[in-house]
């Protein structure tokens, strides 16, 4: 597995670009894998199970209109989109939406 430094991280909550308030990212994106293993079989067997996603998000504060505080105060309990892209620019191969669209 290769790891990198964020320096440029590309971050829009609810279509704010929130990017230049950003000190860290962190994606988590994982899969349940129940067990359906039956009596008799030696070897332990699992499903395919749902999808799971989870994004931290470590801002500096700004309660500047149309910035940190006014985008995410509103957003608690509520449904929204975000996108986070390892280097701000154009969608890739290379640099994709993480781990794909999220909301």
């Amino acid at each position: 597995m290769s790891a990198f430094v964020l320096t440029n991280a590309y971050v829009m909550i609810n279509n704010v670009d929130l990017s230049d308030h950003v000190r860290s990212v962190t994606i988590d994106y994982s899969a349940e894998t129940p067990e359906s293993t039956a009596m008799g079989v030696a070897t332990k067997q699992r499903l395919p199970g749902l999808l799971d996603w989870k994004a931290d998000i470590e801002f500096n504060q700004d309660y500047a209109s149309g910035k940190v505080h006014a985008t995410l105060f509103t957003l608690v309990g509520v449904s929204t989109t975000i996108i986070v892209q390892a280097v701000a620019g154009a969608e890739s191969a290379t640099n994709p939406k993480l781990p794909g669209p999220l909301s």
